[in-house]
């Protein structure tokens, strides 16, 4: 299950765009293949949505207070994913990757761009159906599927996107991998890189566009 896990301290335009576009960050537990996965998966939002995330190791940075810290996470749990959403002055920044799948880093680095889950949509219930009884874990696992409305954009503004990295897919979470917890018209939460929709979302939230 994907729950999801920087830059210098000057004023944040507005609540989670991280200054001037540029996110430094920092790896840290990844091997060399699972450092490339990552790059390249950062590597697709920089080139659809113009934000850039810096490595403050080759790139340098002097502050460490709102760098995003990338640390690899366990990989025999049930979590694939955790993240921080978008940008906050006053917060510490990190994700942590047990699942270290492009599909996986490009959901997380979504969220850090500011993206919430598609399937929490207020308005969700219109497109999809959620199986509570299907779903597996504890609340926090539930809580995934409850609806939420996101801080950063306006979702109202964007048709509900079966095609979103930000989706979960129709078994996340499942209680047994032949049973739904999520019922859609196409299939869902498959895809390992940012949709349009996405990718105008990221522009709105960061002013890329």
């Amino acid at each position: 299950m994907a729950v999801i896990a920087v830059i210098v301290a000057t004023s944040c335009m507005q609540p989670g765009r991280w200054p001037n576009g540029k996110i430094p960050y920092i790896l840290i537990g990844f091997n060399d293949e699972e450092q490339a996965t990552i790059i390249a998966s950062m590597y697709l939002w920089e080139q659809s949505t113009g934000v850039d995330f810096q490595n403050i190791l080759f790139e340098g940075y002097e502050k460490t207070t709102n760098v995003l810290h990338i640390l690899k996470g366990d990989e025999t749990g049930d979590i694939a994913g955790m993240s921080v959403c978008g940008y906050d002055e006053n917060k510490l920044h990190m994700t942590i990757l047990a699942n270290i799948t492009q599909q996986t880093v490009v959901h997380e680095m979504g969220h850090v761009l500011g993206l919430t889950h598609e399937h929490q949509r207020p308005d969700r219930d219109s497109h999809i159906v959620i199986n509570w009884d299907n779903i597996s874990g504890d609340a926090s696992i539930k809580m995934q599927f409850m609806t939420d409305t996101p801080k950063f954009f306006s979702y109202k503004k964007y048709k509900y996107d079966f095609y979103s990295c930000m989706h979960y897919s129709n078994n996340s979470a499942s209680i047994s991998p032949d049973l739904n917890t999520i019922d859609s018209p196409v299939p869902v939460g498959i895809y390992d890189m940012p949709s349009r929709r996405d990718i105008k979302k990221v522009k709105e939230i960061q002013g890329t566009h």
